[in-house]
């Protein structure tokens, strides 16, 4: 149901939420390092770490390396926007690059782009050289592991890359490349990601276009579609909050605190309307929390809320 009505006490604290919470790299915090929260292979040394603090688009292969055009490349790629960070470990002889990879991946979601292994992931030339530009990821073909798994930290959603391998030393190297995703990278067709952060961090910033008269944009049937595949995964008591966030443009703040009422309740009724057992509610703050705007016009964010207990 929608409820149109809500108590001073709970806009406060989704108020507070929407301050405290760093919607996705608003917050403007340091980038913490690669693999951040996964805990390394138990002897395991850093050979390198690579932080870039500028953003840009990153292609994921998630499809069996092929030759394509006369070059070695996926299949199929994602295309992503983000800042990168990378961490690679070396290990001794003595272990495996199997053993290496089960214990990374099992600190990574289940749910994947993209998995393979052994030959099945194509040349280690491509991998070492080409894709993550790391020439001591040239190993056996045989020995490989990847995965590109979305994960929620922090910082906001990450796609996370894992590519292990045996060197022609016997030495196990183990990669692991986060790209901490800009905002709007994910929310309008990826529901698992959606899933990942609103499960992660309990908020998630949408992009969502509005016309002239306030309504949604045609993009944002797209999104509801996300949102309803993504709540097979999310819990069933949690209630969903649409917080509209908009610039005051000059009309004063009483006139935008209720075109940002407005905006939010439509998108909680039309979410509302696809998800009939779920309690969806909407909240404008108009332009209430200061920096969080920046540069634009509207922020929408959505809140999953556990109901107490």
């Amino acid at each position: 149901m929608t409820r149109l009505k809500y108590p001073s006490a709970l806009r406060t604290a989704l108020l507070r939420i929407a301050i405290l919470i760093p919607a996705w790299g608003l917050a403007g915090s340091v980038q913490a390092a690669a693999g951040e929260g996964i805990e390394a292979f138990p002897g395991a040394q850093v050979a390198y770490e690579s932080v870039s603090e500028s953003s840009r688009g990153h292609s994921i292969p998630v499809d069996r390396i092929a030759r394509v055009d006369g070059f070695m490349q996926p299949r199929t790629s994602r295309e992503v926007q983000g800042k990168r960070r990378s961490i690679t470990w070396r290990h001794a002889r003595g272990v495996t690059s199997e053993a290496v990879y089960e214990h990374l991946r099992a600190q990574l979601p289940a749910d994947v782009w993209y998995e393979c292994q052994s030959r099945d992931c194509g040349p280690s030339t491509y991998w070492a050289h080409r894709h993550f530009e790391v020439a001591d990821l040239y190993g056996a073909d045989g020995s490989q592991f990847y995965v590109a798994v979305p994960r929620a930290t922090p910082e906001g959603p990450v796609l996370t890359m894992l590519y292990v391998v045996q060197r022609g030393t016997r030495e196990i190297m183990a990669h692991l490349e986060d790209i901490l995703l800009d905002p709007g990278e994910v929310t309008e067709t990826d529901p698992q990601m959606l899933t990942e952060a609103l499960l992660g961090t309990g908020v998630a910033r949408l992009s969502v276009d509005f016309t002239a008269d306030g309504e949604p944009g045609p993009e944002f049937s797209a999104l509801l579609d996300a949102l309803v595949e993504a709540s097979e995964r999310l819990p069933a008591r949690s209630e969903w909050w649409f917080v509209v966030h908009l610039r005051d443009a000059g009309s004063g703040s009483a006139s935008t605190l209720d075109a940002s009422e407005r905006r939010a309740q439509q998108l909680a009724a039309a979410l509302a309307e696809r998800l009939p057992d779920r309690t969806v509610s909407g909240l404008g703050v108009g332009a209430l929390i200061p920096g969080v705007l920046r540069d634009e016009g509207v922020l929408v964010q959505l809140v999953l809320q556990q109901p107490p207990s």
